[in-house]
């Protein structure tokens, strides 16, 4: 059992997609969780970013608020650890292992999402925000 020595030293990443398209023009979710506190951020993302996107999107919202982690854990498929991340990683000291740490986590978003979208009648990128604080 790894010992995790710092709020924010790992966490799980992973991403919700198959979602309806909306005039905004968002896709998925980017879902990324805590492994101690469970405590997660959701970020509404385009499956069509380039992965620049996805590192100005991390480091402005994760890296500016939490710092750079020693960890990160990921089920996603091979686009998701490519060279890109593995150098990103690398360039930050951190390690990028993978799993399945973070489906419990993203099972309740899509089954909050959907409760939502069916109590309120409207599309799962506008009660987004509401469901990060459940």
């Amino acid at each position: 059992m790894e010992i995790i020595g710092r709020k924010w030293d790992s966490f799980t990443m992973d991403f919700v997609v198959s979602l309806p398209t909306k005039v905004k023009g968002f896709h998925a979710i980017w879902v990324i969780v805590h492994r101690l506190t469970k405590c997660a951020h959701f970020f509404l993302i385009n499956i069509k970013y380039f992965l620049e996107k996805f590192i100005q999107l991390y480091i402005k919202e994760i890296v500016h608020l939490h710092g750079v982690p020693s960890s990160i854990i990921s089920n996603r498929n091979p686009w998701f650890t490519s060279r890109f991340w593995q150098s990103l990683h690398q360039d930050l000291w951190t390690k990028l292992r993978l799993n399945d740490k973070s489906k419990r986590r993203i099972q309740s978003l899509e089954n909050l999402l959907r409760a939502c979208m069916l109590d309120h009648l409207g599309s799962w990128d506008d009660v987004l925000s509401l469901v990060e604080f459940t």
